[in-house]
């Protein structure tokens, strides 16, 4: 008997309550994106964003806290309360805190600008 049919057998002997119960403990181990107020609220949250200053701009590029960085072609570009705005309105000693790609950590593909208000 295969490994699958055996899990099978053992699923069908167990009650409605525990088969939730299962469900439930799966759902939690694997992790379900939840929006939290803050979220709700408009502000915008990024799990293992890093922080920095901008300290140069240049054409093609510019870095944070002196570390050289590109956008990704695709890269998004939010204003604290989560609204899109353009690549050229990184300006030096703007707050910021970013994502990278992990295969190309040089290259930003998520940043949350923090312009002074």
């Amino acid at each position: 008997m295969s490994m699958a049919c055996r899990h099978w057998d053992g699923l069908k002997r167990l009650g409605a309550a525990q088969l939730v119960g299962l469900c439930l403990s799966s759902v939690l181990a694997i992790g379900i994106p939840s929006v939290s107020s803050a979220q709700a609220d408009g502000v915008v949250e990024m799990t293992g964003a890093r922080l920095g200053t901008v300290t140069a701009v240049r054409e093609t590029s510019f870095e944070i806290n002196g570390q050289e960085y590109r956008l990704a072609p695709d890269v998004v570009i939010v204003d604290r309360n989560g609204n899109p705005i353009e690549a050229h309105a990184i300006r030096v000693s703007a707050e910021v805190r970013y994502l990278v790609k992990r295969e190309q950590p040089s290259t930003i593909v998520k940043m949350v600008l923090y312009l002074p208000q």
